[in-house]
């Protein structure tokens, strides 16, 4: 089961949707090296942290879609569970302390 989203504006709802589907891609699509994986799923939970930090998602929601994510990551190079739950927690993290704003745009009210 997907946790859900905290219900919010409809711009906030499609910003966070969008952010969660482009960091989930990243991490689905960096290359398996090493550094690269560990680099590519940090930088998106601290990404998508940005967004915890305003209320827009919840850390069980981005854990379980980088989670899913990085599924065909899991066992190559030694890389295994214990490594991307500490990666992910501690990229949510670095990324809340720093919320994500969210500017009118121009014409837009």
């Amino acid at each position: 089961m997907i946790p859900e989203l905290p219900a919010t504006s409809r711009r906030v709802t499609a910003h966070v949707q969008a952010a969660v589907a482009a960091e989930c891609r990243n991490v689905a699509t960096a290359t398996a090296t090493e550094g690269h994986r560990h680099i590519a799923v940090y930088a998106a939970a601290a990404a998508l942290g940005e967004l915890l930090g305003n209320g827009w998602i919840s850390a069980a929601a981005i854990t379980h879609h980088l989670t899913d994510a990085a599924r065909r990551h899991l066992g190559v190079a030694g890389f295994d569970s214990h490594e991307l739950a500490t990666t992910i927690r501690d990229g949510i993290a670095a990324g809340r302390e720093h919320p994500r704003v969210l500017t009118d745009r121009p014409g837009h009210r």
